[in-house]
């Protein structure tokens, strides 16, 4: 029996039993090695499948940098960043909510200048009596699902008067 080479010479009297030409039989247990290093390759290369959001991180912005919540102090304003920990729903904003009513939340735009619900601003009054406030993020994720998370952010001693002179006294 005569296998397949290119001149047919290959596998000319070289067939096994089953007539499979060993040439060949390398060929393909070569071209299948090959294969599975292309697979392994792609699937350490390609992108990992994006999860639905389950909740937010959300970080205060002290100094242009995210923190863990510091707290606020009366009359002063705090930036907080809420970034979800999966995909949202396609055009989904997620919304901030305060549970005190003296301090005002502003959406702030991401640096492309977009409103895209991941910023906001919470400027307190200076009369607050109240000892923290509860800032609250939610959206929908991208299985359709309502998530939110919710921070306690504490109000701060005011920092103490800076000197603005000296006092002199003469002691002889």
């Amino acid at each position: 029996m005569v296998g397949v080479g290119v001149d047919n010479t290959l596998c000319r009297d070289h067939t096994s039993d089953t007539g499979i030409c060993p040439g060949v039989l390398l060929i393909l247990i070569v071209l299948c090695a090959l294969l599975y290093i292309v697979w392994e390759i792609y699937c350490i290369l390609r992108p990992p499948a994006v999860q639905p959001a389950q909740s937010f991180f959300i970080t205060q912005i002290i100094g242009g940098k995210d923190m863990s919540i510091q707290g606020t102090v009366p009359g002063a304003t705090s930036t907080f960043n809420g970034i979800p920990n999966g995909a949202l729903q396609a055009g989904n904003v997620p919304v901030w909510t305060v549970d005190d009513t003296n301090v005002t939340l502003t959406s702030l735009p991401n640096a492309a200048g977009v409103v895209d619900g991941l910023n906001v601003s919470a400027a307190t009054l200076s009369t607050d009596t109240a000892t923290s406030y509860n800032l609250t993020q939610s959206g929908i994720n991208s299985a359709g699902a309502p998530i939110s998370t919710s921070v306690n952010v504490p109000f701060l001693a005011p920092p103490p008067a800076p000197a603005t002179g000296f006092e002199i006294n003469q002691t002889s």
